[in-house]
């Protein structure tokens, strides 16, 4: 029954089948490439990074690799369009020379987040 939800964050795949949520103050901070969710504890704000998934109050997330994902709900398990990993780019261009100037070649890389649909496994808690 995922009806009486609290909003929070759930640290187990079986916290999440059985609605038992902690944390309620959490905030979620996205950079380019990861997402961080921070507890508040006192007068501050610690990194949680051991933790399944969280409700934050309309809709529920997972944590897959370093970034969280919307869940739909589908029948009797959950889809999501997401990734497992972080993409890593790398480019290699070249210069042939000419006019004296010696050929050379120039590497860049960068890192990038592809989503792909995926779909949780209701009995073990990972997607796929």
């Amino acid at each position: 029954n995922y009806n009486a939800v609290q909003k929070g964050v759930f640290l187990t795949f079986k916290d999440f089948e059985n609605n038992l949520s902690l944390h309620p103050d959490f905030i979620i901070r996205q950079s380019k490439l990861t997402d961080d969710l921070y507890i508040k504890k006192e007068n501050s704000e610690e990194l949680l990074t051991d933790y399944w998934g969280f409700y934050d109050g309309s809709d529920y997330y997972i944590r897959v690799g370093f970034n969280v994902f919307k869940l739909y709900r589908q029948n009797n398990t959950f889809d999501l369009y997401g990734n497992k990993y972080i993409t890593n780019l790398i480019h290699n261009y070249g210069y042939s020379g000419g006019s004296g100037v010696p050929p050379f070649r120039i590497k860049t890389q960068s890192m990038k987040v592809e989503n792909d649909p995926l779909q949780l496994n209701m009995d073990s808690g990972e997607v796929y």
